[in-house]
């Protein structure tokens, strides 16, 4: 099992209000993870908060954060 299904599988067990990333880079695993919560709670909303570097990343944030994925263009 990959880590993200991991983070499916909690988020099924906790039915939590509230996800939290960070590292959010493109949203896809944000998406993921919130409309897994919403499943689980489908008659309450669910509140999401993503931190990443976004318009502060540049090439050197990328070696000291060692980033290994391409910039979000989103």
């Amino acid at each position: 099992m990959n880590r993200y299904n991991q983070l499916v599988d909690i988020v099924r067990n906790l039915k939590p209000i509230s996800v939290i990333e960070i590292g959010a880079h493109r949203g896809d695993r944000a998406e993921l993870l919130c409309r897994t919560a919403l499943e689980q709670r489908p008659t309450r909303s669910v509140h999401y908060r993503g931190y990443d570097l976004f318009e502060e990343a540049n090439d050197q944030t990328d070696v000291e954060e060692k980033n290994g994925k391409l910039p979000a263009t989103l």
